[in-house]
């Protein structure tokens, strides 16, 4: 958090209340797994598409034969993003990946939902 708190997106007095909700994050043992024990992972990694088309997942883990794509929310629940990571379930079976879930996580409220 200071590297957010040195180039200005945080403020000194926002830390606090910022770690506290990132390490309630981690006390739900699935976002836990996401970080423990993984066998590849690949964080922001663009899809590009023969059109010309890029996609970035915020987190894909692979781990014990299971493909988990993860997309980190800040704002609302929407339809859009339910949509978005179908798309992103999509393109990784087509690439190859198997045993997909989508998972999308709203970090304001801590909620998990599964796709």
């Amino acid at each position: 958090m200071a590297s957010y708190q040195l180039k200005g997106l945080i403020s000194i007095e926002e830390v606090p209340t910022i770690k506290q909700k990132i390490d309630g994050l981690f006390t739900n043992t699935t976002i836990k797994g996401w970080f423990e024990n993984f066998d590849e992972l690949k964080n922001e990694r663009s899809i590009l598409l023969q059109n010309g088309e890029s996609y970035q997942p915020d987190r894909v883990v692979v781990k014990n034969n299971q493909t988990i794509i993860v997309d980190y929310k800040t704002g609302e629940r929407e339809e859009k993003h339910k949509e978005q990571i179908t798309n992103y379930r999509n393109l990784l079976s087509q690439m190859g990946y198997q045993n997909i879930s989508a998972q999308l996580l709203y970090v304001n409220d801590g909620s998990l939902v599964e796709i």
